[in-house]
């Protein structure tokens, strides 16, 4: 992509920037989930899962 974007001329042009912004606050600006205290004394490191962020499934 920043092949496309380095090589070719016109390719961002001003409508595109609102929506670049927009998906950056969406990504970085998210509400934090409930805390949860995984040290009590049902949680057990070898036994569970560990816990991975719901909102980025992709990383997973």
């Amino acid at each position: 992509m920043i092949d496309y974007i380095t090589s070719n001329r016109g390719v961002i042009t001003d409508p595109i920037y609102p929506e670049a912004v927009r998906m950056f606050c969406v990504n970085l600006f998210r509400t934090l989930p409930p805390i949860s205290n995984p040290t009590g004394a049902d949680y057990d490191p070898e036994e569970d899962e560990p816990n991975l962020e719901v909102a980025w499934p992709h990383l997973q």
